[in-house]
């Protein structure tokens, strides 16, 4: 089995939103991280639905001010 690790810049935040839910729905991705700057509710909901229906692990490193705002992640570190 080869291992194999892609890696992605976006121009935007809609590219990136675009890759990243495209990479969660993917059953040929095992695992993502992502650094998104700003997150909705929407958004946010959305990926998880993704991630659910692609089997991937969604890992996103949010800024610290993202501590106080609303959730959908299974778990916060």
């Amino acid at each position: 089995e080869r291992s194999r690790r892609v890696h992605e810049r976006p121009r935007s935040e809609r590219d990136e939103r675009w890759a990243v839910d495209q990479s969660l729905r993917c059953r040929g991705v095992a695992a993502l991280i992502a650094w998104p700057e700003r997150l909705d509710g929407r958004t946010f909901r959305r990926w998880q639905l993704a991630a659910e229906a692609g089997g991937c692990l969604g890992l996103l490193l949010r800024p610290a001010r993202a501590r106080r705002e609303p959730s959908w992640a299974e778990a916060r570190l």
